[in-house]
């Protein structure tokens, strides 16, 4: 950067790009500098072929998610009811035991394996 800035003064009349560089180089460190830091990830989906629900009346309980036909089945934690997605918004109106035995994709936390969200 440093030699780009130097070939800028080198020719007359470019010492307001030069400036122009050096403040875009400035103002942009920090927020460039922030974006590096990553984020920790917290939630993670399985698209599963169907689900299988053993709740109780408050939705507490266990999903189970089965990938696929033949993929081993991967157990999660149901601690109440979850809301639905269908068409990228929620749906109140439609009950997470419905999807019971239905292809759904399971959105759960990575630490807990708790179950956040089901999309339709």
């Amino acid at each position: 950067m440093l030699r780009i800035i130097r070939h800028l003064l080198h020719f007359p009349g470019r010492a307001l790009l030069a400036a122009l560089v050096i403040t875009g180089t400035l103002l942009a460190a920090p927020v460039s500098a922030g974006l590096r830091r990553d984020a920790p990830h917290s939630e993670d989906a399985i698209e599963a072929h169907h689900i299988a629900l053993s709740v109780n009346g408050q939705g507490r309980g266990e999903l189970i998610a089965y990938p696929c036909a033949d993929c081993p089945p991967r157990s999660l934690k149901m601690t109440g009811p979850v809301m639905v997605w269908v068409k990228g918004r929620p749906d109140p109106g439609v009950d997470f035991r419905s999807l019971d035995g239905q292809e759904a994709t399971v959105i759960f936390d990575i630490t807990t394996l708790q179950v956040l969200r089901l999309v339709r």
